[in-house]
């Protein structure tokens, strides 16, 4: 067997184990939306949403997912700088 056609069918295997393990957990309610729907709204019967998550709790949560990004990426910024600083004052 040529290593490209080894190649080709380990990669297509893998391709194919990712789609078989995906098409439960995301395609196949893509396509059977309306049987999905009717499932879910026997499975949340009763549920109250605001009770199982509060309104603004997550937008509260993405600002400061946000903000945590800023600042880590600010933080590496100032860190780059005062090292290359610092090395040129060894120099």
């Amino acid at each position: 067997m040529s290593r490209n056609l080894r190649t080709a069918l380990i990669f297509g295997g893998f391709a194919f184990f990712l789609g078989a393990a995906f098409y439960p957990i995301y395609f196949r309610p893509l396509m059977r939306t309306e049987e999905y729907k009717l499932e879910q709204a026997i499975n949340r019967a009763g549920i109250i949403q605001a009770d199982v998550q509060p309104p603004g709790k997550l937008i509260k949560l993405l600002i400061c997912l946000v903000m945590v990004g800023w600042i880590l990426a600010i933080g590496k910024d100032i860190f780059v700088v005062s090292w290359t600083n610092y090395n040129g004052f060894i120099s």
